[in-house]
């Protein structure tokens, strides 16, 4: 039976494959989430309420979407960070059919795995590549190394869009019959992109844009060509720049410092380190695996075939240029050169701007044309994510030494699928760490959404404690909390985002000394109705309790809260 390339081998290497590599997730789908590598469950908790957010705003054809009942009074909170819009109305109609939001995600997150994979082959087939290396192809993709660090952040494992991105972009330099279906193609998974991942859509912009100009010939210039263009660009105007531009207005007033962005920009020696997570890690001397670095190592597999690829196609250069007067310089060699640079380029600048901040030429620093010149990178703080455009390349550039050695004989074909298997293996980190999500509506928020009992239509609560310091890891517990008050629709001056307001900025370091004076007028000034407070919390915080007795009244005391409402 064939498989190797066909529609069933697709449909099932691939979704098995997710399922291996975020094993045991698939047996836990209905009550644990995925963390991967992070440090704690507070984004992975935060994603789940963003798709949430996302599903709960399609039940009101998205009236008030960027008002999310977080960061109280702020508005537009949920232009603060990655919305997913395009994701979430993928989970919508899953969580509404399965009533379970966890189940949902998972099956949302497997399928992003799965399309990595699919997407890459294609992109491989349609640069020449035999169906079988084309579907190892696929398999590297959806084991890429960025991706298994980023298991926890949703968000970044959706790379399938770049792949299709890069394809489309190739299939309209050729010219040929298909040109204008392609054009649409990239205005759709330009599109795509960003609305599935915003960081991704800006880098695509620069590292996949940037080296797509050494595609144009002399007859880029004409008129088919620039309608071709405007197609494109109108795609992505209807369908994309709508939210790209309502989040860009939320966010103008956010500026990162140099100095976070530069803690957030990969140093040299970071694309020599894998995450100790990975089976890999301390295997081979020369790749480090300690937590100092951002682990941007892209996996001996992948790179030395990547690599290999490279060459290979470098030494073809002229390959097949039989025009009837010996020119070297037919159209079919000058594409094929085209596409080379095309590759070799993409793979190398994305590296180049990972480096972020940490690029310094006699003093200057090339990011800062960036910061400067091309909307939205202003607030972007981690250029090292650049790295997965680079992987991306690589993909593509492997997929051509698996197809000469796939081409040898059929013992070969079993070595290139043993590679294969070692490169996922090297950057695998199964089993991949899980965490329950409690789904019960907890009492406090019950009783809070029983509008009698609160007293008002619209609580406005704060949660205490506040986070003790900045650490991702210090906000799990308000995480939770935003999950558990969205179902009720209660809003809060607590939060998590990519960015705070100021308003946040300027509660929290007082909250965090509470009780102290001056708080109670800073909450009141942000409209909070009440406070839900954790018991033990209140059992630690001498003289918390007294403090809250005498501005507020106790109304409910919980399995392990309890509510005050404030007396105005």
């Amino acid at each position: 039976m064939r498989i190797w390339g066909s529609r069933r081998g697709i449909n099932l290497i691939y979704p098995a494959l997710a399922a291996v590599l975020t094993w045991p997730l698939a047996a836990h789908l209905t009550d644990r989430l995925a963390y991967g590598t992070e440090d704690a469950t507070t984004v992975g908790q935060f994603n789940l309420w963003t798709l949430r957010w996302n599903q709960d705003r399609a039940g009101h054809l998205f009236a008030h979407y960027w008002d999310a009942p977080i960061f109280h009074p702020t508005a537009g909170a949920f232009g603060l960070s990655e919305p997913q819009p395009l994701t979430g109305l993928v989970f919508a109609p899953l969580a509404w059919l399965t009533g379970n939001p966890v189940l949902a995600a998972n099956l949302v997150t497997l399928a992003i795995l799965a399309l990595n994979g699919w997407a890459a082959a294609r992109l491989a087939r349609h640069l020449g590549v035999a169906d079988g290396p084309a579907l190892l192809a696929g398999v590297l993709a959806q084991a890429l190394p960025f991706v298994m660090n980023q298991m926890g952040v949703l968000q970044l494992t959706v790379v399938f869009p770049l792949f299709l991105l890069i394809d489309a972009i190739l299939r309209w330099a050729r010219a040929d019959t298909e040109r204008r279906r392609a054009a649409v193609e990239v205005g759709v998974w330009v599109s795509v992109t960003f609305l599935t991942c915003g960081y991704y859509g800006l880098f695509a912009v620069v590292a996949v844009g940037g080296p797509a100009l050494v595609l144009g010939g002399r007859g880029w210039v004409r008129r088919e060509r620039l309608v071709d263009l405007g197609i494109a660009a109108g795609i992505f105007a209807v369908t994309a720049l709508p939210i790209v531009v309502a989040q860009g207005r939320i966010t103008d007033d956010y500026h990162r410092s140099d100095e976070v962005i530069e803690g957030l920009s990969a140093e040299a020696g970071d694309f020599w380190h894998l995450d100790p997570h990975a089976h890999g890690a301390g295997f081979l001397p020369w790749v480090g695996d300690d937590a100092g670095h951002q682990p941007l190592y892209p996996g001996t597999v992948l790179l030395g075939l990547g690599l290999v690829g490279l060459v290979l196609l470098v030494l073809r250069w002229d390959d097949g240029s039989d025009d009837s007067d010996g020119s070297d310089d037919s159209d079919g060699s000058r594409q094929r050169r085209r596409i080379v640079i095309f590759l070799g380029l993409g793979a190398a600048l994305a590296r180049v701007l990972a480096l972020g901040l940490t690029l310094h030429l006699g003093g200057w620093q090339p990011y800062h044309l960036l910061q400067d010149f091309v909307p939205g990178f202003a607030s972007l703080r981690s250029p090292f994510r650049f790295a997965v455009i680079g992987e991306v390349f690589l993909v593509a550039l492997a997929a051509f030494a698996l197809d000469a050695l796939w081409r040898k004989h059929a013992g070969v074909k079993v070595v290139a699928v043993a590679i294969v298997a070692l490169g996922v293996l090297e950057v695998g980190i199964m089993p991949v760490r899980l965490f329950s999500v409690d789904q019960a509506t907890p009492d406090w928020a019950d009783w809070l959404g029983d509008k009698e009992h609160a007293g008002t239509d619209n609580p406005v609560v704060a949660f205490l404690p506040f986070p003790p310091h900045n650490g991702v890891a210090a906000y799990e517990e308000t995480a939770t909390r935003m999950l558990q008050a969205l179902d009720e629709h209660i809003a809060t001056v607590n939060g998590y985002s990519g960015l705070f307001p100021t308003q946040y900025d300027e509660l929290e370091p007082v909250m965090r000394l509470y009780p102290t004076d001056g708080a109670d007028d800073m909450l009141a000034d942000r409209g909070v109705t009440h406070l839900v407070v954790d018991e033990a919390w209140l059992q630690d915080r001498a003289g918390a309790r007294e403090w809250l007795s005498y501005e507020y009244d106790l109304v409910f005391t919980g399995e392990d809260t309890e509510i005050y409402a404030s007396r105005d």
